[in-house]
């Protein structure tokens, strides 16, 4: 059988996820539909400088659309955007939008809760600054 994670290792675990996901759209960036569609709801410089992308999905038949986009966003200014969009196939035109909500309101920011740990809002916190250089600590 395999081993319960304790919570640090959970916290980790989480964040070490965010991470990866953060970093691949800062590398890969996104198709020039969600860019655009970001820029122009004031989510500038997504992939390249300030926010940071802590959970997405994406790809054919989404949403029912030949391709979408589904992510959680934290800004630079700490706001939590989640997003719901379908684009076209080229990903160069944004069909529908299903989804674009200030979330930060939801997001659990507390770094100590019994039996969990760290809340999401603080992970992606956490992420967001590890991008800016700034230490994680998973404790």
């Amino acid at each position: 059988m395999a081993k319960q994670r304790n919570v640090q290792q959970q916290n980790a675990l989480s964040f070490e996820q965010m991470h990866e996901c953060a970093l691949h759209f800062r590398k890969s960036g996104v198709a020039p539909a969600i860019a655009t569609f970001l820029a122009t709801n004031n989510i500038n410089n997504i992939v390249i400088e300030q926010s940071a992308i802590l959970y997405a999905e994406t790809g054919p038949t989404m949403l029912g659309y030949a391709h979408g986009f589904a992510a959680l966003i934290v800004t630079a200014e700490g706001k939590f955007f989640e997003i719901e969009i379908a684009t076209n196939a080229e990903q160069t035109t944004v069909n529908e939008v299903y989804l674009f909500l200030d979330v930060t309101a939801k997001q659990n920011f507390s770094a100590q809760n019994r039996g969990t740990g760290k809340g999401a809002g603080a992970l992606g916190l956490a992420v967001l600054a590890a991008l800016h250089g700034i230490t994680f600590n998973s404790n």
